[in-house]
C-alpha cells in the first residue's frame, strides 16, 4: 500500500516515502508504481458525496454547484491514474452516517470530519466518524499493495479550537471549557504548568495541535502502515 498524507501542518512524511519506497512495480508510464484503487480519508476537503441528495447539499463542499465529476484533489488524483471513480464510502440520510448502499466505494472522507472531537464544539447533531474511525474501517475492508491512500484532516480541529480559545475569553465558563478541550489530548499535569506560564493559553493550544498531529500520525501507523 502506497500512502500520501495531505494535512493542515506537517505530519511524519517519512511514512510517505517509506511506503512508496516498499511499493510493488509494475504499471505503465502513467502509472509506473500499477495502482489500480485510490483510497481516501479526511474531510470535507476530500469528500466525494456523503452529503448529495439532500435538499440544498452540494455534491462537494470544497467546488460547491459544479458538474465536474473529478473536481476534488482527490479525485483528480483517481483520474490520473485512470482508476475507477472515486464515490463516498458512507451517506448521510439526515439522521445518521452509514455505509453506502453502493458497493464498492473507497472514499471514506466525510464533511466535517475532525481528528479528535472536542466537548465544546458538540452541538448535539451527529458527529462524522473521525480519522481514526475512517482509518479503522478502511483497514477493516482490507488493504492491497496497488491501493493508494490519500488522507487529510486537521483543518476542522484548527477551527474548533480556535473558536474555543476565543471562548475562554469570554468568562470562567469559556475558559473551563477551553481547558477541557485542551485535556483531551494534553496531560492533565503538563497542561496546568503551560497555563500557568507567560502566554499560557496560546502555547497549550501548541501543544494542543502537536498533540493532535501525534495522534493521526499514530492512527495512520496502527491502522495503516502496521497493517500492510
Amino acid at each position: 500500500m502506497n500512502i500520501k498524507t495531505s494535512t493542515h501542518w506537517k505530519l511524519a512524511l517519512a511514512l510517505t516515502a517509506a511506503a512508496a519506497l516498499t511499493a510493488c512495480g509494475g504499471g505503465d508510464d502513467k502509472n509506473p508504481l500499477g495502482i489500480d484503487t485510490v483510497k481516501v480519508v479526511g474531510d470535507s476537503l476530500s469528500d466525494s458525496g456523503t452529503f448529495a441528495g439532500l435538499p440544498g447539499m452540494p455534491r462537494t463542499f470544497t467546488v460547491q454547484g459544479t458538474t465536474d465529476d473529478n473536481v476534488i484533489w482527490v479525485e483528480r488524483v483517481a483520474k490520473a491514474y485512470d482508476v475507477k471513480p472515486l464515490c463516498p464510502a458512507y451517506k448521510f440520510n439526515g439522521q445518521a452516517f452509514a455505509p453506502n448502499s453502493q458497493m464498492g466505494c473507497t472514499n471514506y472522507a466525510v464533511g466535517g470530519a475532525n481528528i479528535n472531537n472536542l466537548p465544546s464544539a458538540d452541538d448535539g447533531k451527529p458527529l462524522p466518524p473521525t480519522i481514526a474511525e475512517q482509518l479503522s474501517v478502511a483497514a477493516a475492508a482490507g488493504w492491497r499493495d496497488k491501493d493508494l491512500l490519500l488522507i487529510d484532516g486537521g483543518g476542522n480541529d484548527a477551527a474548533d479550537l480556535i473558536q474555543s480559545y476565543i471562548g475562554a475569553a469570554a468568562g470562567q465558563e469559556g475558559a473551563a471549557a477551553y481547558v477541557a478541550d485542551l485535556a483531551t489530548l494534553v496531560p492533565t499535569g503538563v497542561l496546568h504548568q503551560v497555563l500557568a506560564g507567560p502566554d499560557g493559553a496560546e502555547n497549550a493550544g501548541g501543544l494542543y495541535m502537536q498533540a493532535l498531529a501525534d495522534s493521526m500520525t499514530s492512527s495512520i501507523r496502527t491502522q495503516a502502515v502496521a497493517k500492510g
